[in-house]
């Protein structure tokens, strides 16, 4: 497999191309935004809610006594102004939060206690590439989660091949690039990156995926945060409100200040389901607010729940 991909979803050709290889890249934007521009609306919604059904049945015969992702968000700021995300720069609402070493190698040392092998993201709703020190928490995982799966989503702008090497050595295995420009193009750093990474022989770096967006693209609502979609004129989410989610059922959300969200769309981290600076992440995810979480969506699908019933994710 190439080690760096750069995927235009705006090009037919090269949109068929990132969904056939969906599966082998394990990028976890937007496979649903990728049928969405191939599929016509109501037959994209029909289909969505039906694979979300599947999904989540398979977990009401299982028991949920561990997480399959988990995302650490360690600086909750962004560099970029995309009209879809409530926390851009120019709309962020949030108090300013870097969270603390201690905090964050409390929180790796018990993934490393329960043997995780799962997924760690280091990133959130944020540009991770704001924390300076995102390196050496990369190092500190991967010595202590081995097995872990590690990653994080960025939109480039800081980015660099040096930065990449450096990345690599901490042990990270995938950096995604989501490529933001209006006229579809890369961006010149990021040009110069794949010209000095192709240029490299023998030397190792993790998986970059590029995907070139629009800055201004309509996605998810984000809960009903969006910016650009409002549902005063999208009312996408009424397609899902007697359905269930499964991101309580799989994804730990864990904010800078040690809180865990509801989950990753839930942006401002309206909704709180535990602290690990008092609880472990095992009781907290096998807790009552999770619980409770997860019965309402299983028996009543989002009505019954604050920001589900209008999310459209």
């Amino acid at each position: 497999m190439k080690k760096i991909i750069v995927y235009n979803p705006y090009n037919v050709f090269s949109l068929y191309k990132l969904f056939l290889f969906y599966s082998i890249l394990k990028v976890t934007f937007g496979k649903a935004e990728l049928i969405k521009k191939i599929l016509p609306e109501n037959l994209y919604y029909y289909l969505r809610t039906k694979i979300i059904k599947k999904n989540v049945a398979k977990y009401e015969k299982t028991d949920i006594t561990l997480f399959k992702n988990v995302e650490i968000e360690t600086i909750n700021r962004c560099n970029n102004t995309c009209g879809f995300c409530p926390v851009n720069k120019k709309q962020d609402i949030r108090t300013f939060k870097r969270m603390e070493e201690g905090l964050f190698n409390r929180i790796i040392d018990q993934l490393s206690d329960i043997n995780y092998s799962g997924e760690i993201a280091f990133h959130s709703n944020n540009e991770p590439l704001l924390d300076n020190d995102l390196a050496n928490k990369i190092a500190y995982t991967h010595k202590k989660c081995p097995d872990a799966f590690l990653y994080f989503y960025t939109n480039g702008v800081l980015l660099n091949a040096e930065m990449v090497l450096k990345f690599k050595k901490s042990g990270i295995q995938k950096i995604v690039v989501n490529n933001y420009n209006n006229k579809k193009k890369l961006h010149k750093n990021i040009e110069n990156l794949i010209n000095e990474l192709n240029k490299l022989q023998d030397v190792d770096y993790p998986q970059i995926v590029i995907i070139i967006r629009e800055l201004n693209e309509i996605l998810n609502n984000r809960g009903g945060n969006s910016p650009n979609k409002p549902n005063s004129h999208f009312n996408h989410y009424k397609y899902f409100q007697d359905v269930p989610c499964s991101l309580p059922f799989e994804k730990l959300v864990i904010r800078p200040d040690g809180k865990v969200s509801l989950c990753s769309q839930d942006a401002y981290g309206e909704i709180t389901l535990g602290d690990t600076n008092k609880s472990s992440l095992v009781e907290i995810w096998q807790g009552k607010p999770f619980e409770k979480i997860r019965k309402t969506l299983i028996n009543n699908g989002r009505k019954r729940l604050p920001l589900c019933e209008i999310c459209d994710y």
